[in-house]
This record gives C-alpha cells, sequence and structure tokens, in this order.
C-alpha cells in the first residue's frame, strides 16, 4: 500500500489589501492536501496577529506552514 502526502500550496495572498481579503473571504481555500504551506507574502509581518484566526485558515483540518520569505511579510 502506497502512502501518499498530498502538498497544498498559496502564496502572495497579499491579505494587507482589503481587496485581497475580501476575495479570499469569497473564495475560501478548500483542503485538498495533507499539508498547506502558505509561502510568502500572505500578511505584513506586524499584522500577523490580525490573521491568525483568519476564517479561510480557521476551517483548513490539515496542518499549516507559514514560510517567511523576507522580513516585511510573513
Amino acid at each position: 500500500m502506497e502512502n501518499n502526502i498530498k502538498i497544498q500550496y498559496c502564496s502572495d495572498l497579499h491579505l494587507e489589501f482589503l481587496d485581497n481579503r475580501k476575495w479570499v473571504l469569497e473564495n475560501p481555500i478548500i483542503p485538498k492536501g495533507d499539508i498547506l504551506i502558505l509561502a510568502g507574502d500572505i500578511v505584513l509581518f506586524r499584522e500577523i496577529h490580525q490573521h491568525q484566526k483568519f476564517p479561510a485558515l480557521r476551517s483548513l483540518q490539515n496542518s499549516v506552514f507559514l514560510y517567511k520569505d523576507s522580513f516585511i511579510y510573513i
């Protein structure tokens, strides 16, 4: 029996912009993988506390990893 891990990723969501936040709320991330990687330019680092309970991420059942690619964004 083969055990495959499915990895899903998103990047460059830029949730600091209202239009992007609205879009993600209207088009939530549908979990399709065992692991979700949020790979850079998701939200401004100084605002991460505002998005930790973001509805699009709250509903995910799988493991979520944030990859920080700069000192400004996470």
